[in-house]
């Protein structure tokens, strides 16, 4: 189409075109007044007047700029001015949203429409994975790029945090890996090459209980033994009580322990503030009460086939065992165990310090023999006196049969008496509830001293037989005797003493006692009947009434020795009151007392107490007499 150019804008492309100049002439003016130029796209401008897209209707010199991706104004830039977030050139409407972490299309989301595999509100595309057990990046894998040794777990371990490899350098260390005798924790459950715990292997030997140089929150500390036979590992074993207390021996360094060595667990690991211990591994979350407590050893073992736990070691303690404050509680090197460690019996206070300025005890050390407790057997510790408690003829008052050895602890090593002794009585005549003699008087001092005393014992006799000790008569002199009470063998030990005091050597005598089959009763005896009268006094307090005061009470010799026996059986007694206000001083001698409560008179006459007393004698072979009854009379008078 063609059409006339208005002459103003003729003018206007005049002066704009020709910068400097003062304007067109007349003429110009006229002729362009008559110019015609083609507008193809009917928006008013024509290309010849800069519209820069005559296609366009929405394109031309001095419109405004809209977000269509076009040079609406025809300046020579697309949709400038316009909104557009991510800076890419593209105004926000025209943009479109990719995955690269921004806004592209200014809706104020990121990334929409993109997937999130681990919904953190980062798109996988643009998310990198993190070592949290979930596939961060979408790309079906978890935890890539934490798993160095190529063993299948990662140091990231479960969505949980559980199944973490412990040491990703290693292929064969992860959970869930045959645990081997290497001395590392091949599985990841803390435990060290488990498996073979049994009861008895690690055994409690030493325990500060109740420390002095130092408070009980920073001194206390446990001494356990190896008793295994082979090194062991104290990771991932477990303290417990039964207070419901706990600790899990934890470390990133394998904790060994050698067979048949000591190892030291302590509250608190600085030697300047726990009492000068240097401990092996320090635990918390644990006390030791001083009074009543106790403390367990277990082994957890969360194998593939199912959780074994195993009770290692325990002991309890309470006010009978020796806690001292300021010494820990010792375990009798001698009686180490699982089980023997459970009695107080083998639990003695440390005696000694370890280091200057210490408290007492030998922690991480092999206990010393207990002072208390008798090592040799013969009835005697350290604390009592045994001045060799590894030998067992060394004891206080021992036999001195040693001239080089103080064996009675006296300070003196001497050679006492050395003992000699015979059966007097004939053979024939050795026989139950006889009486056998025994001599001792060829006993000789060798050191030229005399032979002052004499002490016979028992050391054995036959199993039916109750006699002991105090059943040897005359047991101090040279000649002593007993009676036998069952047939068998009879063995004594006779010592002489010198005037020094020194036991000497023992003789040792046997006695080959028969059994006895006939018997004769015995005949029981209990003595004359016994009569007495004492005197009081009836007061008359008128209208025919006295006031009559009683006797005293008034005691009776009783004898019965001369109940007897044919046999001349030994005899046994037993008295009883059989009526009346009567009391026995021993019901079971040969002679007696009975104590008859006094009567009280009647005015003018008498009051009578009348006890009778039964006797029963038995021989030494069980054979019982028929009682005797014998009567007391006491009388009360008023004078």
């Amino acid at each position: 189409m063609r059409f006339l150019i208005p002459s103003s804008a003729i003018a206007l492309v005049v002066l704009t075109g020709c910068p400097g100049s003062e304007g067109p002439t007349d003429d110009v003016i006229e002729e362009r007044e008559w110019a015609t130029c083609t507008d193809n796209d009917d928006d008013g401008v024509c290309e010849e007047d800069q519209d820069c897209d005559d296609s366009d209707p929405e394109v031309y010199l001095g419109r405004v700029e809209t977000c269509n991706g076009k040079d609406d104004n025809c300046n020579g830039v697309i949709d400038e001015g316009l909104p557009d977030s991510d800076q890419d050139g593209i105004c926000d409407g025209e943009d479109v949203e990719e995955c690269d972490g921004k806004d592209n299309d200014g809706d104020s989301l990121i990334d929409e429409d993109f997937g999130d595999a681990d919904g953190d509100g980062i798109a996988d595309c643009v998310d990198y994975e993190e070592c949290d057990g979930v596939d961060n990046n979408g790309d079906g894998n978890i935890d890539e790029g934490f798993d160095a040794d190529l063993d299948g777990a990662t140091v990231c371990g479960d969505v949980d945090g559980n199944n973490v490899d412990c040491d990703d350098d290693a292929a064969a260390v992860f959970p869930g890996a045959t645990e081997s005798a290497d001395g590392v924790d091949n599985d990841c459950d803390g435990l060290i090459d488990e498996g073979g715990w049994v009861a008895g292997d690690l055994v409690i030997t030493e325990m500060m209980v109740n420390p002095s140089a130092v408070g009980d929150a920073s001194g206390e500390w446990i001494e356990v033994l190896n008793a295994s036979g082979k090194a062991v590992f104290l990771n991932g074993l477990e303290l417990r009580d039964s207070n419901g207390q706990s600790h899990k021996v934890t470390s990133d360094a394998a904790i060994e322990v050698g067979a048949g060595e000591y190892a030291l667990l302590a509250i608190n690991g600085r030697p300047d503030q726990n009492g000068r211990v240097t401990p092996d591994y320090v635990y918390d979350t644990i006390r030791l009460s001083n009074q009543i407590d106790d403390l367990e050893i277990w082994v957890v073992d969360a194998a593939p086939t199912g959780d074994t736990s195993t009770m290692v070691d325990a002991v309890s303690w309470d006010e009978t065992y020796p806690v001292i404050p300021g010494a820990s509680l010792v375990l009798e090197p001698g009686y180490i165990g699982a089980d023997l460690n459970d009695t107080n019996d083998y639990w003695c206070p440390g005696d000694y310090a370890w280091v200057l300025g210490s408290d007492l005890g030998s922690p991480g050390e092999a206990n010393p023999p207990c002072l208390g407790f008798d090592h040799d057997g013969d009835g005697y510790s350290v604390t009592g006196g045994d001045c060799d408690d590894a030998s067992d003829e060394v004891y206080p008052g021992a036999p001195e049969i040693d001239a080089s050895v103080d064996n009675d602890c006296d300070g003196d090593a001497e050679y006492g008496p050395v003992a000699s002794g015979e059966v007097l009585t004939e053979v024939s005549e050795l026989a139950v509830c006889g009486v056998t003699y025994m001599d001792a008087s060829d006993t000789r001092d060798t050191d030229g001293g005399t032979v002052e005393g004499y002490e016979w014992s028992v050391s054995s006799k036959p199993s039916a037989s109750s006699l002991d000790d105090a059943d040897i008569r005359n047991a101090s002199t040279s000649l002593a005797s007993f009676e036998a009470d069952a047939d068998g063998t009879y063995e004594f030990e006779v010592v002489g003493v010198d005037d020094g005091g020194a036991r000497g050597a023992p003789a040792k005598i046997t006695v080959e006692v028969a059994s006895r089959t006939d018997n004769e009763d015995p005949v029981a005896d209990a003595g004359e009947n016994k009569v007495a009268t004492e005197e009081s006094s009836c007061v008359s307090i008128g209208g025919g009434l006295y006031n009559c005061t009683s006797c005293s009470n008034k005691t009776f010799s009783l004898d019965g020795t001369r109940s007897s026996d044919l046999d001349g059986d030994s005899l046994s007694y037993t008295w009883t009151v059989t009526s009346g206000p009567g009391t026995l001083s021993d019901r079971y001698s040969d002679k007696t007392t009975v104590t008859v409560s006094g009567a009280t008179p009647t005015p003018g006459g008498r009051g009578v107490s009348t006890v009778f007393v039964d006797l029963v004698v038995t021989d030494c072979m069980g054979a019982t007499s028929v009682a005797d009854t014998m009567a007391v009379v006491y009388s009360c008078l008023d004078d």
